[in-house]
């Protein structure tokens, strides 16, 4: 049913959830849909993004969260710069974005390529794939392309 991260309620329900679990890594999103305020003001931004980080810092995990793009305007490319408040183009420790690629099948209409797009940089060097492909059914959903792995580096 989704969860409101607002209310003092529900978030104590996700601190508990995180107490038991002692997670390494949670992941959120989207996040307009995990609270009520106004996620393309600055107040309400601010409110969600805090309330995320005091899980993130009091159970001492990796947060990894989801957040929409808008649409492309006639003509451009679509940004994969997350929509609301600027605040979310501040926050993240860096900010990855996905794209149709341009040799995929447009007939699909969830494309099985996409390119990975930077929209925010890291603040340290991280060894991110700029493709990815759809997995199938017996492997993981999305897997970097070849050119991926021959970019690592040994040891």
């Amino acid at each position: 049913d989704g969860v409101d991260l607002g209310r003092p309620a529900e978030f104590a329900r996700l601190d508990a959830e995180c107490s038991s679990a002692a997670p390494d890594l949670v992941v959120a999103g989207p996040l307009y849909k995990l609270t009520g305020w106004n996620t393309h003001e600055e107040e309400g931004a601010l409110k969600l993004l805090q309330t995320l980080d005091r899980i993130r810092i009091k159970h001492d995990c990796a947060l990894v969260a989801e957040h929409h793009a808008g649409h492309a305007q006639s003509g451009q490319l679509r940004s994969t710069r997350p929509i609301g408040s600027s605040v979310f183009l501040r926050w993240p420790e860096f900010g990855l974005g996905i794209v149709r690629h341009p040799d995929a099948d447009p007939t699909e209409e969830h494309p099985a390529w996409v390119q990975v797009r930077r929209w925010r940089g890291s603040r340290e060097d991280r060894a991110w794939p700029t493709e990815l492909r759809h997995g199938g059914p017996d492997r993981l959903p999305w897997a970097p392309t070849a050119a991926y792995w021959g970019r690592l580096p040994v040891g």
